[in-house]
């Protein structure tokens, strides 16, 4: 429950036991920029493209058999963290199993699986399916030309000999606790997380922005009450993330799609070409790293936070070199935050 004691313990485990799941995941992708990396210069003459979702993995997860697999992985590959073994097993098992909520003016009780919003969740599930990864799936996976995994979806690249049916009952088969779904190539297009994918005559990839059926191209419209600032980064993130994941032969028309999409969120088109060509010419310089500091500020309107961005920054520039300022600004809690109910009843 969020609030309590359990909870605050629970953000603390998954600070220590982060670096436990790095080393148990040896097929995980962190991202779908590390995805990318991974496909970059693979041909896939001969092979064919399938993923795997599992069928709500999180209520799924077997919280005994994952936390007892977690500390004897612990103990057996002499891994140092800051508490004994037996502490750490009784407050994983005080933080999930038993996790009582409340919904509505009622209180439950979960039996198993991880609870929504809990802390640990995604790190025992990535956690449980590395196991599997690492135990009874493993003579499946060493067939597999490529296995990239991000939670509960996975990505493959096999023989094109291999049967899909075939994949698919191994997987079901490895626990009693979970299911998969399995979906195929078609018309010589994929797509997996943000990535859509194309195959070539010659066998590589062509990689582009995939967008759900559900997207529907909404973003913080420029006349809103937010800083500049952040209308001018969200055109850098979306500018940084189509570098990073489309192909050089799909970067241009990806750009003006982007374009074309903030100008219908209202932002004037001279404000989005002359951010998107001072950040695409920008050089990177490496410098000696600098401390962030930051500064949570009432917002007021574009100008006043516009100049008050420019003189706190250039004066703290003169004095502390190696610190970057990063000025948050925010708006009050409105009447509606106040007394909206949360619950779509």
């Amino acid at each position: 429950m969020n609030n309590s004691p359990y909870h605050s313990i629970a953000k603390w485990l998954v600070d220590i036991l982060q670096p436990v799941k790095n080393h148990i995941n040896k097929y995980n992708a962190l991202d779908c920029f590390e995805f990318v990396d991974s496909i970059r210069n693979i041909n896939v003459m001969g092979k064919k493209m399938l993923s795997l979702d599992v069928t709500s993995l999180f209520t799924n997860v077997p919280l005994t058999e994952t936390i007892c697999f977690l500390c004897d992985y612990i103990e057996n590959n002499n891994l140092e963290i800051c508490i004994p073994k037996h502490y750490l097993k009784e407050l994983l098992l005080r933080c999930t199993l038993n996790v009582q909520f409340k919904f509505n003016d009622g209180f439950y009780s979960q039996t198993d699986g991880v609870a929504m919003g809990s802390p640990l969740g995604p790190l025992l599930a990535d956690c449980f399916m590395a196991n599997l990864e690492n135990s009874a799936l493993r003579p499946i996976i060493e067939k597999f030309h490529l296995y990239k995994r991000y939670m509960d979806d996975t990505f493959i690249i096999c023989d094109d000999n291999m049967d899909h049916n075939e994949i698919l009952n191994i997987f079901n088969n490895c626990h009693p606790s979970i299911q998969f779904t399995l979906e195929a190539e078609s018309n010589h297009e994929f797509h997996f997380l943000d990535v859509s994918l194309k195959r070539l005559s010659d066998g590589y990839l062509q990689r582009s922005m995939y967008r759900k059926p559900t997207w529907n191209g909404q973003y913080t419209n420029f006349h809103s009450w937010v800083p500049l600032s952040r209308k001018r980064n969200l055109i850098h993130s979306l500018l940084s993330r189509i570098k990073r994941i489309c192909s050089t032969d799909t970067i241009n028309e990806e750009l003006l799609h982007l374009r074309q999409t903030l100008i219908k969120n209202g932002y004037p088109p001279r404000f989005v070409d002359s951010n998107l060509t001072s950040r695409r010419q920008q050089q990177i310089t490496l410098t000696v790293q600098k401390k962030t500091l930051f500064m949570n500020m009432e917002f007021k309107g574009d100008t006043a936070a516009e100049i008050l961005n420019k003189r706190i920054s250039k004066t703290l520039n003169k004095t502390f070199y190696t610190a970057k300022l990063r000025i948050v600004f925010s708006s009050r809690p409105t009447i509606r935050g106040c007394v909206k109910d949360k619950l779509s009843l």
